[in-house]
């Protein structure tokens, strides 16, 4: 934080300012609906509380020259840089490394586990790289000394989650969606309740998918319900 032209405020003369209550143009992260959905519920009418939200990016890497072995890092910027300073690799910090879960030996391929079982270990492994962040998140504001513009201040700093970058594949772990796209899935987007044979129709009056419609199929345990909508039956970290 030492340069200031690195650093991202709704009101860049005044760190300490909130985010407008309109906005008409969209630029940065603090101009979109979450940023400022996060500032009303946990800094506004706090003088001195500044939003320093954590942006994960989540997406399979290669670590062989054939891509059988990979690894899926989760990193993490900070929401106090601007974009600019963002997409720097210095700008940004692990919290974890999810294993192929889908690589196996000869001897482990006789005891191979579900697509729906390696899904929830999948969350099982980001629970357990995410509950640091859980912690300071429940854990009083982290106070900091901001120098900036030639003035000093002492805030308080709110660590939300915004947003959880990433490519489809990983996307459809996170929702719990069948990593499959073939004719007979029921549906190929985790956005969207769209049937497959409705894809190519323009006019279809489709909805999100909405995580509390999903929770309340995994609650009862209506594994033929998820089957309807691609979903597996897991305790899902995301939702």
């Amino acid at each position: 934080m030492e340069d200031d032209s690195n650093l991202l405020f709704p009101d860049l003369n005044d760190p300490l300012a909130p985010p407008p209550l309109t906005v008409n143009t969209l630029a940065d992260i603090d101009t979109g609906r979450i940023y400022r959905g996060a500032y009303d519920l946990l800094c506004r009418g706090r003088p001195n509380h500044v939003l320093c939200g954590i942006i994960l990016y989540i997406d399979k890497l290669a670590v062989d020259c054939h891509g059988h072995l990979s690894l899926e890092p989760i990193y993490f910027p900070l929401s106090i840089f601007n974009q600019k300073t963002r997409n720097k690799p210095e700008a940004c910090r692990p919290l974890g490394y999810i294993p192929n879960l889908g690589l196996q030996s000869k001897a482990e391929n006789r005891h191979s586990m579900l697509s729906s079982q390696k899904v929830q270990l999948y969350h099982d492994i980001l629970s357990r790289i995410l509950l640091s962040l859980v912690q300071v998140q429940q854990a009083d504001p982290m106070p900091f000394h901001l120098s900036y513009h030639n003035r000093e201040y002492d805030v308080l700093l709110k660590f939300p989650l915004l947003a959880i970058l990433g490519d489809t594949e990983s996307h459809d772990r996170l929702c719990g969606r069948y990593n499959m796209c073939g004719v007979n899935t029921a549906r190929l987007c985790h956005h969207c309740n769209t049937p497959t044979p409705k894809t190519a129709t323009v006019d279809f009056l489709w909805r999100h998918s909405l995580p509390e419609d999903i929770e309340a199929l995994v609650a009862a345990g209506d594994f033929q319900g998820l089957k309807n909508i691609s979903q597996h039956l897991i305790w899902n970290n995301c939702f």
